[in-house]
C-alpha cells in the first residue's frame, strides 16, 4: 500500500493504532509481536512518498523494508509473520476490517491523546533519546516542503527578525527529506516553537516535547486531515492558519512564542519580553 512508504501513514494507520489495541485489551507492549500483511497490486504518486524510495526495488520488498524499520522503533523488534495478499480484491475481503485506519479514525477518542503520547515515547526510548537535554533557548523550527513552498523558511523569518523585532530567535529550517528519521526526531525533540505546512510533514511535531507549540500553515480548500490527529494530541498545543490569512501569521507567531517560553520556562530579555506580550 502506498501507507507503507509513509513514515506518518505507517505510523498512524497501523503501529499506533495497535498500540492503542494493545491498551484495549490490556496487553503489554513487551510482550507484543507486530505482523505484517499488505496488498501488492496498488499504484503511487511518486510525488507524495515521503520515505527514500528509488522507484527501483519492487513495492512489497520497499513496504516489507519499512515496516521491520519502523515496527522496531516502536515496539523495539521487527515484525513478524510478514506476508503479501496477491490481489487487491483479497486484500479488501480479508484485511480491510482489521486495517489500522479503521481503528485510527476511531480510536478510543478520549484516550487518543494518550496513545500519540505513548507513541512518541516509546520510538524515543527505543532510540535512546530520553536523555536529551531540554531545550534552553526558544527557537522558531520551520518544516518545509519546498515543493509546496519554497519561499516559506525565508518568509518566517522575515517575520521573527524584521515585523517582530525578535533577532535573538533563531529561526531554523528543516527540510525532512535532508534528514535520516533518527536525525529528524533528534531535532524535533530540541524544538520549542514549530511552523509546518500543512500535510505529512506537520506530523513530525508529534515527536516534539511536552509544551511545544505548532503552527500548521494551510489552505482554506482543504480540509485539515492531518488535523483530526494534531488536535487530539495532549503533548502538544496546535494552532491552524491558512494562507489566505497570512497577514494574522507574524501574531500568532508571537503568540506561540509567548506560549512556548511559559511551557518551557524560559526566561527572556526585556527586549523579547517586550515584544512577546
Amino acid at each position: 500500500m502506498v501507507g507503507c512508504l509513509s513514515y506518518a501513514h505507517l505510523l498512524l494507520d497501523d503501529l499506533f493504532p495497535a498500540i492503542a489495541a494493545l491498551d484495549i485489551f490490556n496487553i503489554d507492549v513487551a510482550h507484543a509481536h507486530a505482523a505484517y500483511y499488505g496488498c501488492v497490486q496498488y499504484t503511487f504518486d511518486s510525488g507524495r512518498i515521503t520515505t527514500t524510495y528509488d522507484g527501483i526495488t519492487p513495492l512489497a520488498d520497499a513496504c516489507h523494508a519499512n515496516f521491520k524499520k519502523y515496527s522496531k522503533l516502536v515496539f523495539g523488534r521487527e515484525a513478524t509473520n510478514m506476508a503479501f495478499l496477491e490481489g487487491q480484491s483479497q486484500c479488501f475481503k480479508q484485511v480491510i476490517m482489521g486495517h489500522g485506519g479503521s481503528l485510527n479514525n476511531r480510536f478510543v477518542l478520549k484516550e487518543r491523546g494518550i496513545t500519540l503520547r505513548k507513541g512518541r515515547d516509546l520510538i524515543i526510548q527505543n532510540l535512546n533519546m530520553t536523555n536529551n537535554i531540554p531545550p534552553s533557548g526558544l527557537s522558531v523550527m520551520v518544516l518545509t516542503k519546498p515543493p509546496t513552498w519554497p519561499t516559506l523558511c525565508a518568509d518566517i523569518e522575515t517575520m521573527v527578525h524584521t515585523q517582530l523585532h525578535l533577532d535573538e530567535i533563531p529561526v531554523l529550517c528543516v527540510n525532512p527529506g535532508d534528514f535520516a528519521l533518527e536525525d529528524e526526531l533528534e531535532l524535533i525533540q530540541s524544538a520549542t516553537l514549530l511552523v509546518a505546512v500543512h500535510g505529512t510533514v506537520s506530523l513530525l511535531s508529534l515527536f516534539a516535547r511536552d509544551g511545544a507549540i505548532l503552527i500548521a500553515i494551510g489552505e482554506e480548500k482543504e480540509t485539515f486531515k492531518d488535523g483530526q490527529t494534531l488536535l487530539y494530541a495532549t503533548h502538544i498545543q496546535t494552532y491552524f492558519t491558512t494562507v489566505e490569512r497570512m497577514d494574522s501569521l507574524p501574531s500568532l507567531i508571537r503568540y506561540g512564542l509567548f506560549l512556548a517560553a511559559s511551557n518551557f520556562e524560559i526566561p527572556f530579555s526585556s527586549s523579547a519580553e517586550h515584544n512577546i506580550l
